[in-house]
C-alpha cells in the first residue's frame, strides 16, 4: 500500500483555441501585492465585452543578461545556504543537496525574504513541511508560533508535525488566525472540494497575512477526480502519489481565478531581480510561465465569493 506524504486522503495537449483562455474575470487593477507584468489591454468597442486577459502558458526566452547572470552568479539555496544541487528526472540540478528544496520552496523563501512583513511572532501555518523551509520559518518567528501539519505526521520525524485533515480538519481553523499559510503541492492530493478548502484556508489569514501555495500544472488541460475504491487500485489509476487534480495553465483563470482576484501574468520578475532568482537556483522558465514552481500569493482581501 503506498505512503501517503501530503496533507489529504491517500492530458493532453488542448488545441491552440483552447490555449486561448477565457478568463471571465473582471479587468481590474491587481491589488498592489500581486505581482503583474505591464501589459494595458485593447479597450473594447462600444457594445462589446471587453477582451479577456490569456492566462495560458507562454515561455520567457531569456536575454543576454539572463544568460551572462547564469553563467557568472553561483547558485546558492536561499533557504539554507547549500550550493551543490542535484538531478530529478528530467530536472537537472533543482534539489538542495542539503536540505532538499526545490524550485517552488525557494520561491516561498523569496516572499518571505522581500514581499512578506513575516517577523517574530507572526503566527504560521505550513501544511506538508518542507524541511528546509521549516527550519527558516521556526527560526524567524519563533517555535511557539510555527505550526507545522499533515495528514500523515509519521513522514516528517523529528518536525514536530501535527495531525491534520484537510477535508475534515479545516472547518477548525480559527478566523484570522494565521499571518502566513504555506502549502506547497497538497491540493493535488485531498479527495474534496479545493475551492472550499481554499476559501476557508483564506478566512484564517489575518488581514494582513499571506496564503503562499502551488500546484502541479502540467500542460493546457484542467482535471479533477474523486472516485471509489481501494488505495491500491486509486494508486494503479492515478500513480503512487495519488494525483487527483491537475491545474492546466490554459484554465488558470477559470478554477484558481474564479476564486480569488489574480494578476493577468505570472511573473516573477514583478518583484524580484534576475539576480535573486538566478542565485536562489530558480531557472528562466519557471520566471514567467506557469509551472509547478509558480507560487501563488493570496490575502484575505483577494476572495471574489
Amino acid at each position: 500500500m503506498p505512503s501517503r506524504t501530503k496533507t489529504g486522503r491517500a492530458g493532453t495537449s488542448a488545441s491552440p483555441r483552447a490555449a486561448r483562455l477565457r478568463f471571465r474575470q473582471p479587468a481590474t487593477r491587481a491589488p498592489d501585492h500581486m505581482v503583474v507584468a505591464t501589459r494595458r489591454l485593447r479597450p473594447p468597442r462600444d457594445g462589446a465585452r471587453e477582451a479577456p486577459p490569456d492566462l495560458s502558458s507562454f515561455s520567457l526566452r531569456p536575454g543576454r543578461a539572463s544568460r551572462a547572470m547564469t553563467q557568472t552568479i553561483t547558485p546558492r539555496c536561499n533557504i539554507c545556504g547549500g550550493t551543490d544541487f542535484v538531478d530529478l528526472p528530467g530536472r537537472p540540478k533543482v534539489r538542495c543537496a542539503a536540505c532538499g528544496s526545490l524550485e517552488r520552496a525557494r520561491v516561498c523563501a523569496l516572499h518571505i525574504a522581500h514581499t512578506l512583513a513575516l517577523g517574530s511572532g507572526s503566527r504560521v501555518l505550513h501544511f506538508a513541511p518542507e524541511r528546509g523551509l521549516q527550519a527558516l520559518l521556526r527560526d524567524r518567528v519563533g517555535a511557539a508560533n510555527y505550526r507545522a501539519v499533515d495528514i500523515a505526521p509519521e513522514n516528517y520525524p523529528g518536525l514536530g508535525v501535527q495531525p491534520f485533515d484537510l477535508c475534515r480538519d479545516v472547518f477548525s481553523l480559527p478566523e484570522r488566525g494565521y499571518d502566513l499559510i504555506v502549502m506547497n503541492h497538497v491540493l493535488e492530493h485531498i479527495e474534496c472540494n479545493y475551492s472550499a478548502v481554499l476559501l476557508r484556508l483564506a478566512r484564517a489569514l489575518t488581514d494582513g497575512g499571506a496564503l503562499l501555495f502551488s500546484v502541479p500544472i502540467d500542460g493546457d488541460d484542467f482535471w479533477d477526480h474523486i472516485v471509489t475504491g481501494s488505495p491500491d487500485e486509486k494508486a494503479e489509476r492515478f500513480g503512487p502519489f495519488r494525483h487527483y487534480r491537475n491545474f492546466g495553465r490554459a484554465f488558470i483563470g477559470d478554477t484558481l481565478g474564479m476564486l480569488f482576484r489574480m494578476p493577468e501574468r505570472y511573473d516573477l520578475l514583478g518583484a524580484f531581480t534576475e539576480g535573486d532568482l538566478v542565485r536562489a537556483n530558480i531557472r528562466p522558465h519557471h520566471w514567467r510561465k506557469f509551472t509547478g514552481a509558480s507560487v501563488f500569493v493570496v490575502r484575505r482581501q483577494d476572495v471574489r465569493i
